[in-house]
């Protein structure tokens, strides 16, 4: 099963990912690591009430995604924002030259590229990288900072829970 130490792996990956997005974005690195940034993470990924997480669990188990929205849709649960901003951050990302493989796995996952076994071994192998401090760009606008945290927060919960999710899978 998926213990402590791999969710731990993922969501520390995925705050590092949308950090360096935030930071091509004009954020500061050191907003990332509060409450608009890491804090919203922790949420995302850890918050029972968390509809992203929820999302990612029921997609762990094996559920196809328009299946889990449109029950979701049916019974008032709410939107996941994660579903809608992934594909959007992944394309930013790549705009911006950003590397964000978690956002492009969880990305296919929401095409049906990728199941949730597939998204968590292709996170988990992922090559470890060293914690440099990020180069701040001040090319754009101080509307952009908000936006930027609020994206990759909610993807990287998802992808997280996504991936939470098929380790509790596994261990039932």
């Amino acid at each position: 099963g998926l213990g402590v130490n791999a969710q731990t792996l993922l969501v520390t990956r995925g705050c590092r990912e949308m950090t360096r997005l935030g930071v091509a974005m004009g954020a500061k690195e050191h907003t990332m690591a509060g409450l608009s940034g890491i804090g919203d993470l922790m949420l995302t990924c850890l918050g029972d009430a968390s509809r992203n997480k929820a999302v990612g669990i029921a997609f762990g188990r094996g559920k196809k995604i328009q299946d889990i929205l449109n029950e979701r849709a049916q019974s008032l649960q709410g939107v996941a924002e994660g579903v809608a901003t992934a594909p959007a951050a992944e394309r930013l990302a790549e705009k911006l030259g950003v590397s964000a493989p978690m956002m492009s796995t969880c990305a296919q996952c929401l095409r049906g590229e990728l199941d949730a076994k597939g998204a968590l071994e292709q996170c988990m192998s992922l090559p470890i990288k060293e914690d440099a401090p990020l180069e701040e760009r001040k090319s754009l606008s101080e509307k952009a900072r908000p936006f930027a945290s609020h994206v990759v927060a909610a993807l990287a919960g998802a992808l997280t829970a996504t991936v939470m999710g098929a380790g509790r899978r596994r261990r039932s």
